[in-house]
């Protein structure tokens, strides 16, 4: 071993080696294909403790093709590591951090922390030598990971009816303030519908409230097949009423979701004893299609609501458009 390696690989077994760290050095001036390390090194990355020298080119994580192995998880975080690296080696920067995940041979997948600094330079700029140390951190990235499921679990929640698991009327107000202003900008018309299921307290009264939650995750799901485009949004507006919101509408296609969406819920043919004329649960649509260069956003889910009630007045079981 060089003087030099030996100077810095005796500090390093003195300081470091009781703290299940690894680390590596390369001696640029001197070998500036290889890296030596300790033994937690090669226990981290499956190199052979036996060999003083490793390849820089092919067994370092940072640099070599063991690089793969990072790029297999992350793309993005095996580009970052090797440009890091070059960064030290170019003088742009003097030390990195970065963190990067690490697939082995039998498939199981590990998190690293990765500092490197450079220790000595040349005269002419260039660097002598450079050091690192890589720590695992496995189990930090796991409960950051299993943290982040949780508060989208949470968000989700927040956000979904959870009865029909359709969008709540919060989240449905929230996007459709902002789909409205988009469509102002870029004058399209909407459109609103506003539905609601037809004598649905007396379905209650009759069949009870657990077969009441049944209709409604059936009308809900329904209505959501009516709904293709991932632009369109159906929410539960509250009980028994859901309410959706289309962009870039056109009289022709609301005019045929409407036809769908009470056809829909008719053909699920739930038995209704309650319900005089039909026999079954169905459902009364009113809708709206307005130019948002004209209209306000809640002026239209007024006239989807009043369009709801002619619907109603008129007998139920069928659609009104303005």
């Amino acid at each position: 071993m060089k003087k030099r390696w030996r100077k810095y690989y005796d500090q390093l077994e003195l300081l470091m080696d009781f703290s299940d760290v690894g680390w590596w050095i390369i001696d640029y001036e001197n070998d500036s294909e290889h890296f030596i390390c300790n033994d937690k090194l090669c226990e981290m990355f499956e190199l052979d403790p036996n060999e003083t020298h490793h390849s820089i080119a092919v067994s370092c994580p940072i640099a070599g093709e063991y690089n793969h192995n990072v790029k297999k998880e992350d793309a993005e975080a095996a580009k970052k590591i090797v440009n890091d690296y070059h960064k030290l080696l170019r003088g742009e920067n003097d030390h990195y951090i970065n963190e990067f995940p690490y697939r082995y041979s039998d498939g199981s997948v590990r998190y690293f922390k990765s500092r490197a600094k450079v220790l000595e330079w040349n005269p002419g700029g260039s660097v002598a030598v450079m050091f690192g140390i890589i720590t695992d951190v496995t189990r930090q990235a796991e409960l950051h990971k299993a943290l982040d499921r949780q508060k989208s679990e949470f968000q989700k929640l927040s956000e979904t009816d959870s009865l029909t698991g359709l969008m709540n009327r919060r989240k449905f107000t929230e996007l459709y303030e902002y789909d409205c202003a988009h469509a102002r900008r870029q004058s399209h018309a909407i459109g609103v519908f506003m539905m609601d299921i037809d004598s649905f307290k007396s379905f209650n009264d009759i069949y009870g409230h657990l077969a009441g939650d049944d209709c409604l995750v059936s009308v809900a799901t329904a209505l959501s097949e009516v709904f293709q485009r991932k632009s369109d949004m159906v929410a539960r507006f509250g009980g028994e009423e859901f309410i959706a919101f289309v962009p870039d509408a056109t009289s022709k296609e609301m005019y045929r979701l409407a036809n769908e969406l009470v056809e829909s819920i008719s053909n699920l043919n739930i038995m209704h004893r309650g319900s005089a004329d039909f026999g079954r649960v169905t459902l009364s649509v009113g809708g709206c299609i307005g130019d948002m260069q004209k209209s306000h956003a809640y002026a239209l889910i007024k006239y989807a609501d009043r369009m709801l009630y002619e619907a109603k007045e008129s007998g139920r079981n069928r659609y009104r458009i303005a």
